[in-house]
C-alpha cells in the first residue's frame, strides 16, 4: 500500500512538472517560471485540486477581518528592470467598513524618491480616498489627499492603496481566470510544504501592465498567501513581489487604530483645488462634412509631410481632463527642439479638483538632454521652499493612462500615439470637423474598449487646415462615460531656430 502511495505521488510530481512544461513551451508561462529551487514535495500538501485551492484561499483570506503585517515589496519595470523600488513596509487592515495604513520601514531606488523611511499612506473606502504624511521637509505640507482614480496615486506595477490589501487582491485574480488556467504545486518554501498556485490570464487582457502570469505560495496551516509574483510575457523574473515577513490575523483592531503613527500637522498648506472652469468642463461634439478625398492614407500624408519639416517649434496648450473625480484646467506655453527632443512648459494658469504636486502657474517643466537627461521641475507657489527637483524621463510618478503627460503632448510623440491606436483600430471615421474655433482635416480612431481604469480606446486628431499641423488633440472612450482630454494647440510658431537656452527662460 505505502509502496502504491509512493508511485501514486510520483505519478501527480510528473504531471504537476509536465504541465509547467507544457505551459512554458506555449508561451503562457515565461521562461524561468520554473526554476531550480522550485523543489516540488509529493504528498506534502492536502489532496486538493487547483481549482479547490484557491477556492479555500479565497474563502479563508476573505474570513479575517483584520490583519496586521510586515512585509517586502519589490516593484520593478524596463528591459532590464531598471527602474524599481525595494522595500519593507508594514500595515494595520480592517475589511469591513475597510480602512487600512502602511509606513514605510526601508527603501532602496532607483530614483529620487521622495517617499523614504517613515512615509506613511492611509486609505479609506468610505469616501475613496488615500491620505499621505510625507517625511522630512515635506512634512510642512501636511497631510495630503489624493483619489486613487488619480494615475499619480498609482505606482510602477498599479500598486495603489485602494488595492494594496490581500483581500483586494482576489479581484484581479478572479478577472485573470476567465477564461485562464490555474495550474497547483506542493512546494518547499522557507523549509516549509507550500501550496504553489500559478495563474494564467484568459479573455481579459492586461495591456497597461502585462501581468499574465501570477505565482501564489499558500501557506497550507494559515491558508494566507504568504509570496506573490507578477510576470510579464517574456521575462524570467517578477516584475512585482509581495512577501510577507509577519501577519497576525484577526487582530483587535477598529477604525480608531487605523490612523497615522504619530501626530499628523493639524494644517495643510497645499492650496484649495478648484476653480471657475471646473464646472463646466463638458465633451464637444465637432460638426462632421464629407470629405470624399480623405482617408486615413491622405490625412497620415498631410500629417508626416508638416512634421517632416519641422525643426522646432512654440505653441500655446489650453488642456481640459475630466475623468471621475478629477477636474483640470489648464494653459502652458510649449517649447520644442526636435533635433534633441527636447522641450520645456511653463504653467500660466490652472485649475484642479485635486492636487498637483510642484503645480501651480509659474511652474516649469524643462527636458533638455544637452544638460542631461533628466526632468527638471521647477516649483511654483507653496513647493518653490523644496527647490528644483529632478526625475528620469520614465519615472513612475509621471506615468499616466489619462493621457495627461507633458511629455507626450508633442506633435511627434502624439504621432506615435496615434500609430499604436491604429495597430489595433476597430474603426477609422475621417472627415472635415468644424468647432467653434477651428476647422480642418479630422481623424478618429476606435481601438479595442478594453474596460480599464484611466485607460482610453478613442483618439481624436484635428489638423490645422493651412499647415497641417495638430490643432486639437481628444482622448475618449475612458470607463468613465463622460470623460475626456482635450488639448487645444493656439499660436503655433515653427522654426524660429530655438535653443537650449531659450528652454530655461
Amino acid at each position: 500500500m505505502n509502496s502504491f502511495l509512493h508511485e501514486s505521488n510520483r505519478f501527480r510530481e510528473a504531471l504537476v512538472c509536465l504541465g509547467l512544461v507544457i505551459l512554458c513551451s506555449l508561451g503562457l508561462l515565461p521562461p524561468g517560471s520554473i526554476k531550480a529551487d522550485d523543489k516540488i514535495l509529493a504528498g506534502s500538501c492536502p489532496t486538493l485540486s487547483p481549482a479547490e485551492i484557491y477556492a479555500r484561499l479565497k474563502r479563508e483570506t476573505l474570513s479575517h477581518n483584520t490583519y496586521s503585517a510586515v512585509f517586502f515589496h519589490s516593484t520593478e519595470r524596463g528591459p532590464k528592470h531598471e527602474l524599481f523600488v525595494h522595500g519593507r513596509l508594514s500595515g494595520k487592515y480592517l475589511q469591513h467598513p475597510g480602512c487600512w495604513c502602511e509606513k514605510r520601514l526601508e527603501l532602496e531606488a532607483s530614483f529620487p524618491e521622495q517617499a523614504g523611511p517613515g512615509h506613511q499612506e492611509c486609505y479609506t473606502a468610505k469616501d475613496d480616498i488615500n491620505r499621505i504624511l510625507m517625511t522630512g521637509a515635506y512634512r510642512m505640507l501636511g497631510v495630503i489627499t489624493m483619489f486613487p482614480e488619480d494615475p499619480k496615486a498609482s505606482y510602477l506595477n498599479g500598486e495603489n492603496m485602494n488595492n494594496t490589501a490581500v483581500w483586494t487582491w482576489f479581484q484581479k485574480w478572479d478577472r485573470m481566470l476567465e477564461g485562464g488556467k490555474i495550474i497547483a504545486a506542493c512546494k518547499d518554501y522557507k523549509g516549509k510544504p507550500h501550496w504553489l498556485l500559478t495563474i494564467v490570464r484568459g479573455k481579459n487582457p492586461d495591456p497597461l501592465y502585462h501581468h499574465d502570469v501570477v505565482r501564489i505560495f499558500v501557506n497550507p496551516d494559515l491558508w494566507f498567501p504568504v509570496r506573490t509574483e507578477a510576470y510579464v510575457p517574456g521575462d524570467p523574473r517578477p516584475v512585482q513581489i509581495y512577501e510577507f515577513q509577519e501577519v497576525k490575523l484577526d487582530v483587535p483592531l477598529t477604525e480608531k487604530d487605523i490612523t497615522f503613527e504619530g501626530l499628523a500637522p493639524r494644517w495643510n498648506l497645499v492650496p484649495v483645488p478648484g476653480g471657475p472652469k471646473l464646472n463646466g468642463l463638458t465633451q464637444e461634439q465637432p460638426t462632421l462634412q464629407d470629405s470624399p478625398s480623405l482617408d486615413k492614407i491622405e490625412f497620415l500624408a498631410m500629417l508626416d509631410k508638416a512634421l517632416a519639416n519641422l525643426k522646432d517649434y512654440s505653441t500655446g496648450i489650453t488642456l481640459e481632463l475630466r475623468y471621475r473625480r478629477l477636474r483640470q484646467y489648464r494653459h502652458d506655453q510649449f517649447q520644442f527642439i526636435r533635433k534633441t527632443n527636447s522641450f520645456s512648459a511653463l504653467t500660466t494658469h490652472i485649475e484642479s479638483s485635486y492636487m498637483l504636486i510642484n503645480g501651480g502657474e509659474g511652474f516649469r517643466t524643462v527636458y533638455d538632454p544637452a544638460k542631461d537627461k533628466l526632468l527638471h521641475i521647477l516649483p511654483a507657489g507653496v513647493y518653490k521652499v523644496m527647490g528644483e527637483q529632478t526625475f528620469p524621463p520614465d519615472d513612475p510618478r509621471l506615468f499616466s493612462a489619462i493621457g495627461d503627460n507633458i511629455t507626450d503632448l508633442n506633435f511627434f510623440a502624439i504621432r506615435d500615439k496615434l500609430n499604436a491606436l491604429l495597430n489595433q483600430a476597430v474603426k477609422i471615421n475621417t472627415a472635415t470637423a468644424v468647432y467653434r474655433e477651428a476647422k480642418g482635416p479630422w481623424l478618429e480612431v476606435v481601438g479595442p474598449d478594453l474596460g480599464l481604469p484611466a485607460c482610453p480606446s478613442i483618439i481624436r486628431l484635428l489638423l490645422d487646415e493651412k499647415t497641417h499641423l495638430p490643432l486639437r488633440l481628444e482622448y475618449r472612450g475612458y470607463d468613465d462615460p463622460k470623460a475626456y482630454l482635450m488639448v487645444r494647440f493656439g499660436n503655433t510658431k515653427v522654426n524660429g531656430e530655438l535653443k537650449s537656452e531659450n528652454l530655461w527662460k
